[in-house]
């Protein structure tokens, strides 16, 4: 979509943070604001993206399948103010929580 540009970056952003989170009623996420969660992906426009097609996994409890789209170019994930994620590795602490509508 980027080579193509389809929509802006800032377009692109919006619509993977504030839209779902306003569609799914999560009110304190999808804006950096005061008195809102900061939780912050870092990537590099360049190369961020996934494969054109998903890989099926077998790692859910009771042997159940899943399709993963295998992300590249995120370089870090920030949850409640602790990286998540750096450059490929994922950290020790869980941070984050499960978010469901009316809970956040």
């Amino acid at each position: 979509m980027r080579d193509k540009q389809v929509m802006s970056l800032e377009k692109a952003i919006k619509r993977i943070t504030s839209e779902p989170a306003d569609y799914f009623g999560i009110k304190s996420r999808g804006r950096l604001m005061p008195g809102m969660a900061a939780d912050v992906v870092v990537f590099d426009y360049h190369t961020v993206g996934s494969a054109k097609r998903g890989e099926m996994r077998d790692d859910l409890p009771g042997g159940g399948r899943r399709l993963v789209m295998p992300a590249r170019g995120i370089e870090y994930t920030v949850v409640n103010g602790a990286v998540l994620y750096e450059r490929g590795r994922i950290g020790e602490a869980m941070h984050g929580r499960v978010l469901r509508s009316g809970n956040c």
